[in-house]
């Protein structure tokens, strides 16, 4: 059950990526893309290979639940995130956009429990919302840098190269 579940997420969240309004570029949500999946990635084998707070299953097919959901979901999740939120000007919808990703995420958490995928050696899902959090946070930033390389330009032998 756990395998076409999170296919079906998947495949769902890249249209649903594919269709929503972005104020990224096709590069910048390359950029943010492959920066994050290199950060969760690391992240994952720290905690689950050297610190052993996670204890991730033997089970070949739950493991590639727990690849798509590194590798795939999570930065994806960021990138939906990072361009819904810059399309936003309230505060308050900014930060009703942010508790539904965080939900998500922590969702997404709580199915990799439930379904056998890791389990919780000296972790916790308060650990697992904080570190969510710390993902968006800095694909947010990750994208606002991008943003302003792509307003003030790059420079490179006098001429200006746009994407």
């Amino acid at each position: 059950m756990a395998l076409p579940l999170i296919t079906t997420i998947t495949i769902m969240a890249l249209f649903i990526l594919w269709l929503h309004d972005k104020k990224l570029s096709f590069l910048q949500n390359s950029i943010v893309f492959m920066v994050l999946e290199i950060i969760v990635r690391n992240n994952a084998t720290l905690l689950t290979m050297e610190l052993k707070w996670i204890d991730p299953t033997e089970n070949s097919f739950l493991n590639i639940f727990f690849l798509m959901h590194r590798e795939i979901i999570t930065p994806l999740f960021i990138l939906l995130f990072v361009n819904s939120y810059l399309l936003l000007f309230s505060l308050r919808k900014k930060t009703l956009l942010f508790l539904i990703f965080l939900t998500l995420m922590q969702g997404m958490e709580y199915l990799a429990v439930y379904f056998g995928v890791i389990k919780y050696v000296e972790w916790n899902y308060v650990y697992a919302m904080l570190l969510n959090t710390a993902y968006l946070l800095i694909g947010l930033g990750i994208s606002k840098i991008t943003l302003l390389l792509d307003k003030n330009g790059v420079h490179q032998n006098g001429s200006r190269i746009r994407t």
